[in-house]
C-alpha cells in the first residue's frame, strides 16, 4: 500500500473533517499509509441515513441507499473501535436503542427499511436481531455500561420468549426455537439471501434442485413451497450467532451478580 500514491484519496475531503479523523485516530498527514486510511474511514462514514431523529448507517454503495440492518450491525461490529473513536460511545448506544425500537412481538428486528414511501417494513431476516444483541454484549464488554448490559439480557429474555411461541408452519415466519436450544429458521433469512424461479414461486437458492424436486413429488407443489418457506431449516451462520448471544449473554449475567438460571 506504500508503493501507491494516496493524494487522490484525501484531496477532496473537507480540511476540518480530514484533520478530524487525523486527530482522533492519532494518524499524521502527508504519510502514505495515515493518508489511505483516512481516506477509508471517511468513506466509511460518508453512509448514513436520517431516521427517527437520528442517523442509521445504510448497507452502502449506489444500490443500496438504504438500511439494511444486518449489513448496518455488521459494519458495527467489524468497526467498533473506529465507529467509537469517531462518533463516541453514545452513538453505539442510540444505535443499539434505536433498533430495538422496532422489535417486533415474534421477537424479530427489520430486514430493511422501506425503499419506497408506500412499501411496509420487512422483517425478513432471523439474524437481525441476533446482531443487535450482540453489539450491546460487545457494548457491555468495552465500555462496562450496566444500563447497555441490563437492557441486553432483557431483550434476549423477550426474543427467546418470543421465539418458543412462533410456529413452524408460518410462510415468512419468525424463527422458532426448539427444545434442542437451537433455532429453525426460513432458509433465505439469513446473508444467504438469493431466491430463484421454480415453477412460478420463489425458493432460497441454497436448496438443492434435488431436495425441491423431491420435497414437491413427496408433498404436493402448494405445500412443499409453503414448506421451504416456513422456519423449518436449521441454519448453521444463524445458529452461531445465537450461540454467541446466549455465551455473551452468560457473561454478563455473571458480571452483573445474576444466578446462571
Amino acid at each position: 500500500i506504500r508503493d501507491r500514491d494516496h493524494t487522490d484519496e484525501v484531496k477532496d475531503i473537507p480540511e476540518e473533517d480530514l484533520n478530524n479523523i487525523y486527530r482522533k485516530f492519532g494518524l499524521t498527514a502527508g504519510e502514505v499509509l495515515d493518508d489511505a486510511i483516512a481516506g477509508r474511514i471517511y468513506g466509511l462514514f460518508s453512509f448514513h441515513i436520517p431516521v427517527a431523529e437520528g442517523n442509521f448507517p445504510e448497507a452502502g454503495g449506489w444500490w443500496f441507499r438504504t438500511v439494511w440492518f444486518r449489513d448496518m450491525y455488521e459494519g458495527i461490529l467489524n468497526n467498533y473501535h473506529t465507529y467509537r473513536n469517531y462518533y463516541g460511545t453514545d452513538f453505539l448506544v442510540d444505535t443499539f436503542r434505536k433498533g430495538f425500537s422496532y422489535l417486533s412481538k415474534d421477537g424479530r428486528l427489520p430486514n430493511k427499511f422501506p425503499e419506497r414511501k408506500n412499501e411496509e417494513i420487512s422483517y425478513s431476516s432471523a439474524d437481525s436481531a441476533l446482531l443487535a444483541l450482540i453489539l450491546g454484549c460487545k457494548i457491555w464488554e468495552n465500555e462496562h455500561r450496566r444500563d447497555v448490559g441490563e437492557e441486553t439480557l432483557d431483550y434476549l429474555m423477550k426474543i427467546a420468549d418470543s421465539y418458543t411461541k412462533n410456529r413452524e408452519d408460518i410462510p415468512d415466519g419468525a424463527p422458532v426455537l426448539k427444545e434442542n436450544g437451537l433455532l429453525t429458521v426460513v432458509p433465505w433469512h439469513s446473508w444467504i439471501d438469493s431466491r430463484r424461479w421454480i415453477r412460478g414461486k420463489q425458493v432460497a437458492s441454497r436448496l438443492s434442485d434435488k431436495y425441491v424436486t423431491e420435497l414437491i413429488n413427496e408433498m404436493g407443489e402448494d405445500d412443499a413451497i409453503n414448506y421451504m418457506s416456513s422456519p423449518h431449516y436449521y441454519l448453521p451462520e444463524i445458529n452461531a450467532l445465537w450461540i454467541l448471544a446466549l455465551d455473551y449473554a452468560q457473561k454478563i449475567a455473571r458480571d452483573l451478580g445474576y444466578s446462571d438460571e
